[in-house]
């Protein structure tokens, strides 16, 4: 005879997409469709999500948090492109350079 006690079982539900802050499931907000050309040229429809924190103090703080990240990525997008900017300059001055003190032979 195979007993088996169910209450000594315990099943632990894993959350599929946790809220990064207070680890709750987070919950569908809105849904959108775009078309997008693949590789091959073809036009496909592809359905996009956006999820968030059942707990409105906790999203709040998130989208604080994010709006922090994004910041600070464009400006370390904008000072990316500022040195590239300055690289390329300093590198074609040293090319023009290098020019005028070829010797002629």
């Amino acid at each position: 005879m195979n007993s088996i006690n169910s209450s000594s079982i315990s099943m632990t539900k894993k959350t599929l997409n946790p809220c990064t802050r207070c680890g709750q499931e987070r919950v569908l907000q809105k849904t959108w469709k775009e078309d997008q050309i693949t590789i091959m040229g073809k036009i496909q429809s592809v359905t996009f999500g956006q999820t968030i924190c059942p707990n409105p103090d906790c999203q709040k703080i998130v989208d604080q948090e994010i709006k922090v990240l994004e910041e600070k990525q464009a400006s370390l997008k904008k000072k990316r492109e500022s040195n590239d900017f300055t690289r390329k300059k300093n590198s074609l001055e040293m090319a023009n350079k290098a020019r005028k003190n070829k010797s002629r032979i």
